[in-house]
């Protein structure tokens, strides 16, 4: 199955095709109101509404979140560590790399 959005193939086993996930707009943050940006809902629902399973579901999926993140930043610092010239130049030549791409679009 083709990912709705990019079209990239996703694999089998998924249950929605292009044109459900198109109906259902889910799964994609479009645009972000300032209270659904703010984690104090979050601590609200977690305190007040959530059982035991929906935390442990959450505790799980944030453990994992983190540890990709973590592993992440670090390959990118190793990355900057292990430039030729050091992280200065590793950091200005991106920079400048970036910067090129720009004016090229």
């Amino acid at each position: 199955m083709k990912y709705w959005i990019t079209n990239e193939e996703m694999g089998e086993g998924f249950i929605y095709d292009t044109k459900v996930h198109k109906h259902l707009d889910y799964n994609e943050l479009i645009s972000i109101e300032t209270h659904e940006a703010n984690t104090r809902r979050t601590k609200y629902l977690i305190r007040d509404v959530w059982s035991i399973e929906q935390l442990k579901d959450l505790q799980e999926y944030l453990n994992e979140y983190l540890e990709e993140k973590e592993e992440e930043e670090y390959d990118e610092d190793r990355e900057a560590r292990e430039y030729e010239g050091g992280k200065e130049d590793y950091l200005y030549d991106n920079y400048v790399a970036d910067q090129l791409e720009e004016r090229g679009k």
